[in-house]
This record gives structure tokens, C-alpha cells and sequence, in this order.
């Protein structure tokens, strides 16, 4: 349980959370405008401090907080909050912390509940609800962690740090501040690797996707355009998956895989790489177009090969950006791919669409669900006429045998 410091008045404001390294980059404190809130002057050891927490949290506040005893000074709705500012509390110990025009203050926001608090510490560069909320506001997304899980030089003190090992020095510091109402170890589930489970940290990066959401319209009419067996996994579990498909992120940070071929000015802003691209799509104009001598028939485009080809135009030199493709991406096109299209037309033109698609219920959110978004993004159509889904062969502890 942490306070946040009003700016303009007396009082914090109180959250939770279980993950102390996101507190250098709180943007701002959410609540629920139609919740009701309280403002709770509380007294320990011979000394009063005015707190702010939702009407529902006050006793478990105050008791986690071990006051001997409290008034209510006040009522008050989310909305008669919103808009107060407060004071980041490890301003003292980060080099740099979100204080752009909007942060620091109280917003309204639908994910808070009365729960713990209800106020909610909203980092966008490490939420995803935090995120979607920040950009809906206008904000800058703020994010001092490198892509090693390490705090940057902005983290100040903190700098250099693996994020998780990081936060008893944050605990530190806001005790030592007189930030911290309370604090413990609480067990609660939080995101893991599936294939290692290794545990994973959130936090934003930059990333290309295929926009899904402007052909979302297509998507379903294509989707008719196919006959399912059976018929109730396309109407309902496959056309609720698409109605809710956010955009498609197709990109990777890693070494195997189909590179993207998309060449970027050395000194590009990382933060508009599209307004200055060049997308390759073929061997014969990379051939073309770079200033290495390439056979096109015969050039590796898998990395690293593909990775030293540079283009030179009008005096910038452009590399190609490090992302590979998602392996989806390889799999959505794969009827087309196969037959050598768009390079070949003959054998495209005589045996697509496919007659007949199989796979396991899981492929809803997979090979199925790939196909279609890359087969009406790219060409218009859905790449196949009928689907087989069927279920798993399990072994004799309910696991299925499929990835065995």
C-alpha cells in the first residue's frame, strides 16, 4: 500500500499493487468516477495524516495500516477526483519520471473496482488496460526498462537493476520517504512462460502489425464463405474470436524465422519508422534495389545475410529492421505459399482456395483464425472451402498427445 502525495492539497491517495518496480513510471492514478470515496483522517503513534481510499476499503486499509483510530472527513465521489494532481513518490531517487503535460493526475477509468483501495497505479508502458487508458487520454507512454528486463539510466538509483530484483530498494525508499502505508508478500498468479515458465515482466515496445481491425467486416463475411464440420465452432466459437480480434501483431524479436523486409533509415525515429520505409517484395527488387551484388535466385533472405543488404537512395542509407515474422504469419499463408504464388501463377489458379483444412478445436485461435485474417488482408478471400475440427487424443491423465 503505497501514498501518493497530493500536490495541491493535503492528503494522499492510496493503491496497491504487487508490483513495486512499475512505480518509476506511473503516469497517473485511475478511479471509478461512479464509486464513492472517502477521505479518512487517521491517527498513529500521536500523529494524524489524511488519507484518501474508496468507502468500501476504509477499514481494511486503516487495519493493514495499523492505525489505532480514524474520522471521516469527507464524502466524495471518482469524479470529484478526477483531475487532482499529486507528487510522484520516487522523485528523489529517478533520474527521469513521467511529468508531461497529463501526468500525475487522477483519471477515470473502467477497470478500477473496489477492491483493495480503489485506486488504481497506471503505469501505460506496463499494462496493457493501463496502456489502452493512457492512449484513450493522450498520454505519453512512459518506460525506463530495456528489453534485458534491466532498469534504464532514467530508473536513476535503480539503473542497471533486473526489474524484480529491484523491488525491495523501492520498498526501501518509499519507506524511508514515508510513502509506504503498509507492505507483505501476498501469493497471487501473474504471467509465465509456456514453454520454459519462466516468469515475464510487461512492459511496452515498438512492434508491426497487420490491421485487422479495418477489415473486420470482411473477416466475417468470409468466414461464411467456408463450411465448417462442426458447423455451431464456426458460428459461435469462431465468429466470437473474430468479433473480438484486436490487431494482428506480427512481429518478433528474435533470430530464427522469416526476417521482414522492411528497410528503415540508419537515423530513422524509432518512433516513426513508417513515415520513411521501403517494403521489399520480391527477390528481384531486393536484388534491384541493394547496393550489395545479390543473385536473386540464389540469395539466403534468412538472417544473418539478409541483415547486411543495404539500400542507399538520395544519400540515406537504409538497413533492414530487426524484427522477424510471428511463425503464424508463415502458417496463414501456406495454401498460397505452397503453390508458389504470387510468382506462379498457373498452379495457384488451378488448386486454390484448399478443398479441406484439419485440425484440432485449438486452431480457432490459430491456424484457422491466421488463414483467414492473412487470406482477406492480402487478397481478399478465405484460403479454404471446408473445415474438420475435431478434439484431442488424450493419454490417461487427460493430456493431450498432440505436441508428444
Amino acid at each position: 500500500y503505497v501514498k501518493f502525495p497530493l500536490a495541491d492539497r493535503e492528503g494522499s491517495l492510496v493503491i496497491w499493487t504487487t508490483t513495486p518496480w512499475t512505480i518509476p513510471a506511473n503516469t497517473f492514478v485511475a478511479v471509478d468516477e461512479d464509486l464513492a470515496y472517502n477521505a479518512v483522517r487517521a491517527e498513529k503513534n500521536g500523529e494524524e495524516e489524511l488519507l484518501y481510499v474508496a468507502e468500501e476499503c476504509v477499514e481494511d486499509v486503516l487495519g493493514e495500516g495499523r492505525y489505532e483510530d480514524y474520522e471521516i472527513e469527507a464524502e466524495l465521489s471518482g469524479s470529484d477526483l478526477v483531475g487532482w494532481a499529486y507528487d510522484h513518490p520516487l522523485a528523489d531517487h529517478v533520474a527521469e519520471y513521467p511529468d508531461f503535460e497529463g501526468a500525475g493526475q487522477v483519471y477515470a477509468a473502467d477497470y478500477v473496482e473496489a477492491d483493495r483501495t480503489g485506486l488504481v497505479h497506471s503505469a501505460p508502458g506496463h499494462g496493457e488496460e493501463d496502456f489502452h487508458r493512457g492512449t484513450e487520454l493522450g498520454l505519453d507512454v512512459y518506460c525506463p526498462v530495456g528489453p534485458n528486463g534491466e532498469f534504464s539510466e532514467a530508473a536513476g538509483e535503480y539503473a542497471g537493476e533486473f526489474v524484480r530484483d529491484a523491488n525491495g530498494d523501492i520498498i526501501d525508499d518509499l519507506v524511508a520517504d514515508g510513502h509506504m502505508l503498509a507492505h507483505g508478500t501476498v501469493e497471487h498468479s501473474y504471467g509465465h512462460c509456456w514453454r520454459c515458465d519462466t516468469g515475464i515482466i510487461q512492459l511496452v515496445t515498438d512492434q508491426w502489425f497487420i490491421s485487422i481491425t479495418d477489415v473486420k467486416d470482411d473477416l466475417l463475411d468470409n468466414m461464411e464463405a467456408s463450411e465448417w464440420h462442426p458447423q455451431w465452432a464456426r458460428d459461435n466459437r469462431f465468429r466470437d474470436f473474430i468479433e473480438d480480434a484486436p490487431d494482428w501483431n506480427v512481429s518478433r524479436q528474435r533470430y530464427w524465422g522469416i526476417p521482414i523486409p522492411i528497410w528503415v533509415p540508419e537515423d530513422a525515429d524509432p518512433d516513426h519508422l513508417d513515415e520513411d520505409m521501403i517494403v521489399v517484395g520480391t527477390r528481384e527488387e531486393l536484388a534491384e534495389r541493394v547496393e550489395e551484388d545479390v543473385d536473386p535466385d540464389a540469395i539466403d533472405l534468412h538472417r544473418p545475410s539478409v541483415d547486411e543488404l543495404t539500400i542507399v537512395e538520395d544519400g540515406t542509407t537504409y538497413r533492414r529492421v530487426e524484427d522477424v515474422f510471428d511463425v503464424w504469419l508463415d502458417s496463414s499463408v501456406a495454401t498460397w505459399g505452397t503453390l508458389g504464388y504470387p510468382s506462379d501463377e498457373a498452379a495457384h489458379d488451378e488448386l486454390w482456395p484448399a478443398d479441406l483444412i484439419i485440425e484440432a478445436h485449438d486452431q480457432t485461435r490459430g491456424w484457422f483464425w491466421s488463414q483467414l485474417g492473412m487470406g482477406t488482408a492480402a487478397v481478399g478471400e478465405v484460403p479454404y472451402e471446408e473445415v474438420i475440427m475435431h478434439g484431442f487424443a488424450n493419454d490417461e491423465d487427460g493430456r493431450k498427445m498432440s505436441k508428444s
